[in-house]
């Protein structure tokens, strides 16, 4: 095997194996390895991370900063474990620009339309933590196509949410979704053999009818849900907030109708907030899976512990309770 190798790199290199060659720096490049770059490459990667981690650890970043600007971070798209706006990312975001010294206030830019009862309501309250340590920070939440359930929990937290007339916002509300889908299994030949102990663990399966008591349980927790969500907003929003029978129901309204329920406070966006700060640049510290903050962060065996649980969760769907 060790003599046919040596054959095959003779032959790559247009060498025979009693050939004398002066080793230029022409004959070094051309004997290394494919191995050898990869390696190479490695080396600086990880000498890249490194120093990136130090700077960002120390702090030594922030002499580079050019001046006051605000901090920006991103509710975009389905709050929820699997995408970008979940506990970890947000937090983290936040955090950052909360303690930077140059950033003059903090803005929320919104443009989702709910999900995940857990992280909407954990950002929040992070969100109320972060105001009480940098009382002097305000924060802002900016919306843009729409703020709906989950997003609004998140946006209330706000003192100031600033919206346009076509914006879409509310829906204070809970859902579960469930299906009935034996029609459809009888149709297709689908047997349901699902074993279980308990009498109401495979309640809200597809396959079987839903009792009385059984419907009456799950609207008493999607109840206890929709109450935790009613007293965030009222928190949050205070004295703002309308007398209107409708305001929690559910319903959702365009940016003119928000301002007069209080669940808004008036028109503008980024370019208004900018003219009335006075601060022209824009930081975003919004981290999102696949940003260099994010990869960075990570461990080896938190990165392989984040793979086998997509893969959990790709094999395992269940029902899931959300802000809509």
């Amino acid at each position: 095997m060790a003599n046919r190798f040596k054959e095959y790199l003779c032959n790559l290199f247009k060498r025979t194996e009693h050939d004398v060659v002066e080793k230029t720096p022409f004959y070094i490049y051309k004997k290394r390895t494919a191995l050898d770059y990869v390696a190479l490459f490695l080396g600086i990667a990880i000498s890249l991370l490194v120093i990136f981690n130090l700077v960002k650890i120390t702090g030594v970043g922030n002499l580079f900063d050019s001046g006051d600007h605000i901090g920006t971070v991103k509710i975009y798209g389905m709050v929820s474990k699997d995408d970008d706006v979940n506990v970890y990312s947000i937090t983290k975001s936040l955090e950052e620009a909360f303690k930077d010294p140059n950033s003059k206030a903090v803005v929320l830019k919104i443009n989702s339309g709910g999900g995940s009862p857990y992280h909407s309501e954990t950002i929040y309250n992070e969100i109320m933590y972060l105001k009480s340590k940098y009382p002097e920070k305000k924060l802002y939440a900016v919306v843009e196509d729409v703020a709906a359930s989950a997003a609004y929990y998140i946006a209330s937290s706000a003192d100031e949410i600033i919206l346009s007339r076509s914006s879409i916002i509310g829906s204070i509300g809970v859902l579960m979704s469930n299906y009935d889908i034996r029609g459809l299994a009888d149709k297709v030949g689908v047997k349901d053999r699902t074993l279980h102990a308990g009498r109401n663990k495979i309640a809200y399966s597809m396959f079987h009818d839903v009792t009385p008591e059984q419907e009456a349980h799950v609207n008493a927790v999607l109840k206890d849900l929709h109450s935790h969500f009613i007293q965030a907003v009222k928190d949050g929003r205070g004295k703002r907030l309308k007398d209107d029978p409708d305001l929690f129901t559910g319903d959702y309204w365009t940016g003119t109708k928000a301002i007069e329920l209080g669940i808004a406070d008036r028109f503008g966006d980024m370019n208004t907030l900018k003219r009335e700060l006075k601060i022209d640049k824009v930081r975003d510290y919004t981290v999102t899976k696949g940003s260099f903050s994010e990869i960075f962060s990570m461990s080896a065996s938190t990165a392989g512990k984040a793979f086998a649980n997509g893969v959990v969760d790709s094999v395992n769907e269940e029902s899931e309770m959300r802000f809509r």
